[in-house]
């Protein structure tokens, strides 16, 4: 598995991070240039190259520090009342809170290196000394994260639980 998500992920290697977000608890991330693509409806509309979504535990760390993390997403922003809280909402929680005060995607410049594990976990490190750890964190056959081509030649790489 390792060898083969490394081959995979490879493409990334000197491609710069060009948004970052989420969806509900899905983290995804953009790489590469702006492309036009036609969707499903025949809409033409404008995405990066590569885009990576994560749906496992995952943290992004810097001089031995985590700047967030997956569970951010539960974690309510400073100043709001808790009993008011819907993490899901857009903006009200930790990790929204961090992704604005970083503007991570202009800070975290270009995929320097990627390794992974045998059980679907990577590592992306960037030439900001930022990395990103994605580690798969149970047992169900749950998909645990997957790496999209966007283009004519669209594709998806999908890593999860073999069981």
């Amino acid at each position: 598995m390792r060898k083969l998500i490394e081959a995979e992920l490879g493409i990334l290697i000197k491609q710069p991070l060009t948004d970052i977000g989420r969806a509900g608890n899905l983290l995804w991330l953009s790489f590469g240039k702006k492309i036009f693509v036609v969707d499903k409806n025949g809409c033409k509309k404008t995405q990066s190259e590569y885009a990576l979504n994560i749906q496992c535990a995952w943290r992004i760390v810097k001089d031995c520090r985590i700047i967030v993390g997956s569970r951010d997403f539960y974690i309510p922003r400073t100043g709001l009342q808790i009993d008011s809280f819907e993490w899901d909402t857009q903006g009200v929680n930790r990790f929204d809170e961090k992704i604005e005060e970083l503007n991570f995607h202009q800070r975290y410049g270009i995929v320097d290196k990627i390794s992974a594990d045998e059980f679907g976990g990577i590592k992306i490190t960037f030439n900001s000394s930022i990395v990103l750890e994605v580690f798969p964190d149970d047992s169900l056959e749950d998909e645990f994260w997957r790496f999209i081509v966007s283009g004519k030649a669209s594709r998806h790489f999908v890593v999860f639980d073999r069981g």
